[in-house]
C-alpha cells in the first residue's frame, strides 16, 4: 500500500507535536486530559458522519439525473444548511469541551496558587470558581454557535462544500457518501482534527486559570506581576512565539510581539507554550 508523503509528515509531525507538548508545566496531567477529551469528541465525530450519510439521501438534487445550474446554488445550499441545522451531537461535542476545561482550569489555577503560596496571604483557591464558570460557558455558547473559531461552524462548512459540489457535478449520492466518509480519515471528522482540539481546548483553559489566579492575587495584594512567554524550544516553535520569549519577562498588562496577552496563542491552534509569572519590586527585582 502506497501511503500519501504528505500524510507520513504530519503524522510525524504530529508525534513530535504531542512529544514537545510534554515538556509544557504539568504536560503529563494536560496529555492525559487532552486523550480524555478526544475520545468523547471523535464519537460525536463518527455519530455525525455516519448521519449525513444517512440523512443526505434525502436532498431533492440527489434524486435528479441533472446537474445543478449555477443560479440555482443558493437554492441548493439553502436545503443543505436546513438539514445541518438537524446536525446531531453538537451539544455533546460542547460539552465535552467544557466539562474537561473545568478541570484543566481548575489545574492551572491550582499551580499558581501553590507556587505564589497564596494560602500564606490568606487567599481561598475557591475564588477562582466564578472565573472557571464564566470562561466554560463562553466555550460552550461559541461551540454551539456558528461564530468564526466554533468547532461546529467548522464541520458544517466542510459538508456544506462537499455537499454544493456534488450538486453541481452531479456528483451520486454513492460516491458523496464516500467523500464524507473520507472526512473521517483525514478531515472534519477525523482523529486528527479530534485531537487537535482537545490539546487546544485544554492547553487554553490550563493557562487560563493559571492567569486568572495571578490576576486575583495580584489584585488582592497588590502585587507586581511579570509574565514570560515560553517555548517548548524544538525546531517547530513558530517565529511569532519565539519572538514572544526573546522579549523576556514583561509587565502584567503589556501584549506579547504576537498581540497576544497569554500562552498558548489564539491564532496557532498547535501552540504549545505556557506563561510564567513572577512577583517583583517596583524596580523590577524578583521577590
Amino acid at each position: 500500500m502506497c501511503i500519501d508523503k504528505n500524510t507520513i509528515e504530519e503524522a510525524q509531525d504530529y508525534i513530535l507535536f504531542k512529544a514537545a507538548a510534554l515538556k509544557q508545566e504539568n504536560g503529563k496531567y494536560k496529555a492525559v486530559s487532552a486523550a480524555r477529551m478526544q475520545r468523547k469528541i471523535s464519537r460525536s465525530f463518527k455519530r455525525q458522519m455516519e448521519w449525513l450519510i444517512e440523512k443526505s439521501a434525502e436532498l431533492s438534487f440527489f434524486n435528479s439525473k441533472a446537474a445543478v445550474l449555477r443560479i440555482e446554488r443558493k437554492t441548493v445550499q439553502d436545503e443543505i444548511n436546513r438539514m445541518l441545522e438537524d446536525l446531531p451531537e453538537n451539544e455533546n461535542i460542547a460539552d465535552s469541551v467544557a466539562n474537561g476545561g473545568e478541570a484543566a482550569f481548575k489545574k492551572g489555577a491550582k499551580a499558581a496558587y501553590l507556587k505564589f503560596t497564596m494560602e500564606s496571604v490568606g487567599l481561598d483557591f475557591d475564588l477562582v470558581n466564578p472565573y472557571a464558570i464564566d470562561y466554560l460557558k463562553a466555550k460552550k455558547t461559541i461551540h454551539l454557535s456558528d461564530y468564526r473559531g466554533s468547532i461546529k461552524r467548522t464541520t458544517k462548512k466542510q459538508i456544506l462544500k462537499i455537499l454544493t459540489e456534488a450538486a453541481e457535478t452531479g456528483t451520486s449520492y454513492q460516491e458523496t457518501g464516500r467523500k464524507i466518509r473520507a472526512q473521517g480519515a483525514e478531515g472534519v471528522f477525523s482523529r486528527f482534527r479530534s485531537e487537535l482540539i482537545a490539546t487546544n481546548e485544554i492547553g487554553h483553559a490550563y493557562g487560563e486559570g493559571n492567569h486568572q489566579m495571578v490576576d486575583i492575587y495580584k489584585k488582592d495584594t497588590g502585587a507586581v506581576i511579570q509574565k514570560y512567554w515560553i517555548t517548548v524550544q524544538d525546531d517547530r516553535v513558530t517565529p511569532e512565539c519565539a519572538a514572544n520569549e526573546s522579549v523576556g519577562w514583561i509587565g502584567w498588562d503589556e501584549h506579547f510581539p504576537s498581540g497576544d496577552d497569554i500562552a498558548p496563542r489564539n491564532a496557532n491552534p498547535r501552540c504549545r507554550c505556557d506563561c510564567g509569572y513572577r512577583h517583583v519590586d517596583l524596580q523590577g527585582n524578583p521577590l
